[in-house]
């Protein structure tokens, strides 16, 4: 079994990480939805491609998906290197 300041630092982690999947998840459905509707207004200047393109919405956010998924492992990563004992020490 952890020591108790261990078993907080990881339940910290954790909960950050479910933070940062939520964010991920909520920015994203909300871009989504807010591209739609700009397509719709922006109509007349899209030559060629379809105002809901179903290709367009999946790239862009697959990318946006990668940056936010890298954006929130960087700090959750290097968190997990520190001893929490020695943070909570030092505080």
């Amino acid at each position: 079994m952890l020591p108790s300041p261990v078993r907080a630092g990881v339940a910290i982690l954790m909960a950050m990480d479910l933070t940062s999947r939520v964010l991920v998840v909520l920015g994203l459905a909300a871009g989504v939805a807010c591209a739609a509707g700009a397509s719709r207004v922006l109509q007349s200047v899209l030559f060629g491609v379809d105002p809901l393109d179903p290709w367009s919405f999946a790239g862009a956010t697959l990318v946006l998906l990668t940056i936010a998924v890298i954006a929130a492992l960087t700090p959750t990563r290097s968190l997990q290197a520190l001893d929490p004992a020695a943070v909570l020490r030092r505080d």
